[in-house]
């Protein structure tokens, strides 16, 4: 009889460790998506931009599978801000930045920027590009 509570005991001692190992690694994951980014630019002077976008993602010089649309907002000391968030502490992310003008042409690329970042992270971009329309 003493075996079996002994048992019992540790079969439930076995299940709480269990159930402890899951809850430390989900919820170290949440901590670890917390990471964002905050860029600044200096705005593209051209009469015609309705926007910017950051794009980026995890290889060094493209692809760029993600983006946020940043929209036009009114610069600040002279610089327009984005943020990208919901990204994973610790681990390298490549971003560009691009202009987009009325008729939804993006400009070119900006100098790539690489960041590992580790709760909010600040980077300046040195400029946009123009965009360009090419018939």
């Amino acid at each position: 009889m003493k075996n079996f509570f002994i048992d019992k005991k540790i079969k439930r001692l076995g299940l709480v460790l269990i159930l402890s190992c899951f809850a430390l690694f989900f919820s170290a994951e949440t901590v670890l998506a917390d990471c964002t980014v905050n860029f600044s630019w200096l705005p593209n002077t051209e009469s015609n931009i309705k926007g910017y976008k950051i794009y980026y993602g995890q290889t060094e010089g493209g692809s760029y599978p993600n983006s946020v649309d940043v929209g036009n907002p009114a610069p600040v000391n002279g610089r327009v801000n984005g943020t990208a968030s919901g990204l994973v502490c610790g681990q390298q992310y490549y971003f560009v930045c691009v202009a987009v003008n009325d008729a939804n042409i993006e400009s070119n690329y900006s100098v790539e920027v690489a960041v590992i970042p580790t709760g909010a992270t600040n980077i300046q971009i040195p400029t946009v590009p123009g965009v360009e329309i090419i018939n």
